[in-house]
């Protein structure tokens, strides 16, 4: 029975955080930012931002995660509620059924997808790197590290995994099942705040806001997803990670849970440049904040849309012929200011990521510019079709605050085509120019739709056609790689700390775990599978440089050269004593200097070999270490601190 009550209690804390840390940041500000029926949704939204914020905090305190997770489950409950109860009436929810409707059907085949195959969830496109990220979470205060570079600081982004984790540690389970339903409330949130930036633009909250505003997200990459479909021997053009947009949400990736942020951010950009409205502004340098804090690499696209709000509010008193509300000297001057902290919270988290790497990681390269054009264009085509349209409205009508919508939209596209980034993540700027551009052309169809039944009728139409494309593309990567992760060990998704499964061969990975100290440091030969993960220990290097590794696409060289950014000339050092420390022949001051080699790391070492190693006898025939695991195809040995003196005896 208490096991029962200790389980019921940890699903309620867990349930907590998805709503308490956000609402108490909206509560105890004193300007009231949104109407009470956007309060949960926008709570929820900013929840992870809070909450890691919370974290960074505890850490620096030197609490253990373990200890932080319950205590800020039980502060955040009971602040929320004293908040609640002290400001009756900010609180309610009203979602008419005509919005929520299309977004689950675009949430439809998200779930299908997750639900029916339990590989895609827990190893789609590089779900086992966020996953080591997450242990570095759960090991907090203890500075966190790159599991694939032991020694070196975590420079891909982790603080926005703090919900996850959190919520993973109090319900027991693995992570890759807490992502999986918390995407899917983020996809419907996402959908919600375009919804309601569209109400702002149309100025009346109407059912068929949902159909058009959906149909404006779901139209990125219409044509060629429809071409492909048609034409089975298409050759895609645009950018496919946008096409279909709700493709992330397939991931375990940190856009999800900061894709909504960016939501409410163009949610609240349509307020403050639809009337003067100064909580908006505040909420739009909070919703950036969170966006940027969650996921760094949206920092530039929020930069782009503050930066553009801050010269409307300059330039809106030099035409007093525009519709464009015009905010008082002060009021300027505290958005500066704000934008400023909003902006400087991120960027200090993004130089403390990058103290261990390179640069430089951006470039303009127009020479790609023209072929990125036809690239966009195969994406953007409808959203920029519809948005000259309303230029060419607002203009005549004098309309300043959907003129910079449309401009925001349209600049922050232009970056994807001249600016060149390893591995493209230079389209997160789509992602941006989406949810900016999604109200506006939802607003128009509105309004469009309201001259007759004929136009609502082609509005529900291409909509039907859109989600049946969105659908198809979903799937699609299942009949296009059907054994993708046919060799990839299934994770024990009922532990909270993942491992592979009984029944597949970790027991050398589970010996790793269970006997050695947390700080050690692993050199274990190339691999397929995410070792460090599944071992929970740091490796000495990661050493899949041929064959991409199940859980990531790419081989250990481009994730930490090319993601990652750490500098080549320790990647080469590191993987030349791992080759040493493998390698069948070796002599007796060679292994001697190895091991000193490895013991300046100054922490315990793990050997785990498959294959006859000249350093593993050299170590057993000299008693250095000790053999903690041995079967038939691998052997495991410990190595602690100061047992090369051994070997000079």
């Amino acid at each position: 029975m208490s096991g029962s009550i200790a389980e019921i209690a940890g699903f309620v804390a867990a349930a907590s955080l998805l709503l308490a840390p956000g609402l108490i940041l909206l509560l105890a500000l004193p300007s009231k930012l949104l109407a009470p029926r956007d309060m949960l949704p926008a709570a929820f939204v900013l929840s992870p931002a809070v909450l890691a914020v919370e974290l960074v905090v505890a850490a620096f305190a030197g609490v253990p995660f373990d200890l932080f997770v319950p205590a800020a489950a039980a502060a955040n409950a009971v602040g929320a509620v004293v908040l609640a109860r002290r400001r009756p009436g900010r609180i309610a929810f009203d979602c008419p059924l005509a919005w929520l409707f299309p977004a689950v059907l675009i949430a439809v085949p998200v779930v299908a997808e997750l639900a029916l195959d339990p590989l895609r969830r827990a190893y789609g496109w590089h779900n086992m790197m966020q996953m080591a990220a997450i242990l570095e979470i759960y090991a907090l205060p203890r500075p966190p590290e790159d599991l694939q570079l032991a020694g070196f600081r975590l420079s891909y982004a982790w603080l926005g995994w703090t919900q996850v984790a959190a919520i993973a540690k109090l319900t027991a389970t693995s992570p890759t099942l807490v992502f999986a339903p918390l995407n899917v409330a983020q996809l419907l949130v996402l959908v919600y705040f375009v919804c309601e930036a569209a109400v702002v633009y149309c100025g009346r909250r109407l059912a068929m806001i949902g159909v058009a505003a959906t149909f404006a997200l779901l139209s990125a990459g219409l044509l060629n997803i429809l071409a492909r479909f048609v034409i089975w021997s298409f050759t895609a053009h645009g950018e496919l990670k946008i096409s279909p947009f709700d493709s992330k949400f397939l991931n375990m990736d940190l856009m999800c849970p900061a894709l909504p942020a960016l939501a409410l951010m163009s949610y609240a950009l349509a307020r403050a440049t639809r009337a003067r409205d100064v909580p908006a502004v505040w909420l739009l340098c909070i919703s950036a904040c969170a966006a940027s804090l969650v996921y760094p690499l949206f920092l530039p696209s929020c930069l782009v849309v503050l930066g553009a709000f801050g010269l409307f509010t300059l330039v809106a008193p030099f035409v007093p012929s525009w519709t464009m509300p015009r905010y008082r000297p002060t009021e300027v001057v505290a958005y500066a200011a704000a934008a400023a902290v909003s902006l400087a919270i991120p960027v200090a988290y993004i130089w403390y990521l990058g103290g261990d790497t390179t640069e430089p990681v951006a470039w303009l390269n127009l020479a790609r510019a023209p072929r990125r054009v036809v690239h966009l264009g195969a994406v953007f085509c409808f959203i920029d079709a519809a948005l000259l349209w309303i230029a060419v409205v607002a203009w005549q009508a004098r309309d300043g605050g959907k003129l910079l919508g449309v401009g925001i939209a349209v600049a922050l596209q232009i970056p994807f085509v001249i600016i060149s980034m390893l591995y493209a993540v230079e389209y997160k700027f789509l992602f941006a120019a989406l949810l900016v551009a999604a109200p506006l052309v939802g607003a128009q169809l509105t309004d469009w739709s309201q001259s007759g039944l004929l136009h609502r009728a082609a509005i529900v139409t291409v909509f039907a056609i859109a989600t049946v494309g969105n659908a198809l593309a979903l799937m699609s990567w299942r009949w296009h790689h059907p054994a993708e992760y046919a060799r990839a060990k299934l994770l024990d998704e009922a532990t909270a700390e993942p491992h592979p499964i009984a029944g597949w061969s970790g027991a050398w990975q589970r010996s790793v775990r269970e006997e050695t100290p947390a700080d050690a440091v692993l050199l274990t030969g190339p691999s397929d599978q995410p070792d460090a993960v599944f071992a929970m220990r740091a490796v000495y290097v990661c050493a899949t440089e041929d064959e991409g590794r199940y859980g990531y696409s790419l081989p250990c060289g481009g994730e930490l050269q090319g993601v990652k950014r750490f500098p080549p000339t320790q990647t080469l050092r590191r993987k030349a004593v791992l080759e040493k420390a493998l390698a069948a022949t070796l002599t007796d001051a060679e292994a001697a200097t190895l091991l000193e080699t490895l013991e300046a790391l100054g922490r315990p070492i793990v050997l785990h070999t498959t294959s006859p190693s000249a350093f593993e006898a050299w170590l057993e025939a000299n008693g250095i270490g000790t053999s903690i695991f041995v079967s038939e195809t691998d052997k495991v040995r410990l190595i602690v601190r100061g047992t090369s003196s051994q070997a000079s005896r």
